[in-house]
């Protein structure tokens, strides 16, 4: 993976980690949710998560109904994030690698 693709792949885990923390932090903490549930239901979100970006890259890398195909182009360049690898399988491998 080339510089870009790899920072990218960093955004994407960044934006997975902020959502689930505000997802997390609407919880009532005063609702007595035992630690046990506390940690299922972050569990819960981050699968979600990482799921809703996944089939996004999934779309972006072809494999959808789409009528249409769509590509990331980074504007300087006018070269694709795509060339060269699966940005959906690259950015479960990423997670794998930088948990």
């Amino acid at each position: 993976m080339d510089e870009k693709q790899v920072l990218l792949l960093e955004n994407l885990k960044l934006i997975k980690e902020t959502c689930v923390a505000i997802s997390l932090s609407k919880l009532d903490k005063s609702s007595g949710i035992d630690t046990e549930l506390q940690e299922k239901i972050e569990t819960s979100h981050e699968e979600l998560a990482e799921e809703v970006i996944y089939r996004i890259l999934e779309l972006i890398d072809g494999y959808s109904d789409l009528a249409f195909e769509v590509d990331l182009i980074v504007k300087e360049t006018k070269s694709s994030l795509r060339d060269g690898i699966e940005l959906h399988d690259k950015f479960i491998d990423f997670l794998a690698m930088n948990a």
